[in-house]
């Protein structure tokens, strides 16, 4: 029996389903390969603002050598970041989603397209942290990101039971928002106080933000179409479910802290202050300015208008440090 939600429509411009069929269709607008010429290790790979040390107070006493390598190594890890969560998290959750009957055909075909649309970015970011640091990627595909307990209970979660649980594409969302305002970033500013970004990463992340714009407009449609049939009980289930995995993801560890020790790795001066610098990234979790970096209306314009929609997400404002109901 499917519930009928009031829930607030989202102000925000979507692409219908149509429109997202016919866009993927075109290659022009799809993700495809991209040439790969020699990497410039004198440019910073990514904006300074979407790594974690930049908002730690450390971060201004390091050399600008130190600031770039540890730039340019968190880059890698964000690369890995996107495998292992579009791989290991959005495709078993898609591919439960294909089987629910609440999903009209055209959404359906498109959650399939995206499947095989993830598999490609995959390859796309393997081969460019290959080719940017082969010898630290001879062995495996993942150096830095390596999933915890709670990433890997949500794994279970989505292979089993992802239409049930409609927080976690609301997680998917968020990511492909997130990694779509990352490469805007990359795209306008290519100017930084590093200096000019990396021309390899900045092609391939403009690449895949072409996949990227569609696939959250089709998360929105999909996330509508699952909460409109939840009921008001399964939906404050949700509120709960999404607040504790945001509040156990806003904390810089494993990954982050494996970026920092390389770092110190490289650059063994640093050794006498790695203990300061670890505390320095754990203690972020308490940072206002380093939280909406990472959730922000700005950047996620979308997961916020639904944030907005559903009354039981008002408890996000208790976890969120960039989250004001709009």
């Amino acid at each position: 029996m499917l519930h009928k939600a009031r829930l607030r429509q989202p102000p925000m411009h979507l692409l219908s389903p149509q429109q997202i069929q016919t866009r993927s269709a075109d290659p022009a607008q799809c993700t495809g390969r991209v040439p790969l010429r020699p990497v410039d290790f004198s440019r910073p790979f990514i904006p300074e603002r979407f790594t974690q040390l930049y908002y730690a107070p450390a971060y201004a006493r390091l050399s600008r050598e130190q600031r770039l390598r540890y730039n340019q190594l968190f880059a890698l890890k964000v690369s890995e970041q996107i495998m292992a969560f579009e791989q290991d998290f959005t495709n078993r959750v898609l591919r439960q989603l294909l089987r629910d009957p609440r999903l009209d055909p055209t959404l359906g075909a498109c959650l399939a397209r995206m499947v095989r649309e993830e598999e490609t970015h995959q390859a796309l970011f393997r081969e460019l942290n290959a080719h940017c640091l082969p010898q630290l990627y001879a062995g495996s595909e993942r150096h830095f990101v390596r999933l915890g307990h709670l990433e890997r209970w949500a794994l279970v979660l989505g292979g089993r039971f992802a239409p049930r649980l409609p927080f976690l594409l609301f997680f998917v969302l968020a990511l492909e928002e997130y990694s779509a305002a990352l490469s805007r970033a990359m795209l306008k500013e290519r100017e930084a106080e590093l200096g000019p970004l990396e021309p390899n990463f900045v092609a391939v992340h403009v690449e895949h933000l072409k996949d990227e714009a569609r696939h959250v407009h089709l998360d929105v449609h999909v996330l509508q179409a699952l909460l409109r049939a939840a009921s008001p009980r399964r939906r404050r289930l949700d509120a709960r479910l999404l607040a504790a995995f945001l509040k156990d993801i806003l904390v810089p560890k494993r990954s982050g802290l494996r970026v920092l020790r390389q770092l110190v790795a490289d650059c063994p001066e640093l050794r006498p202050l790695a203990g300061r610098l670890e505390a320095e990234l754990r203690a972020l979790q308490h940072d206002p300015a380093f939280q909406r970096s990472l959730f922000n209306r700005d950047d996620m314009p979308h997961t916020f208008a639904l944030f907005d929609s559903q009354p039981e997400l008002a408890l996000l404002q208790g976890v969120l440090a960039g989250y004001e109901r709009g």
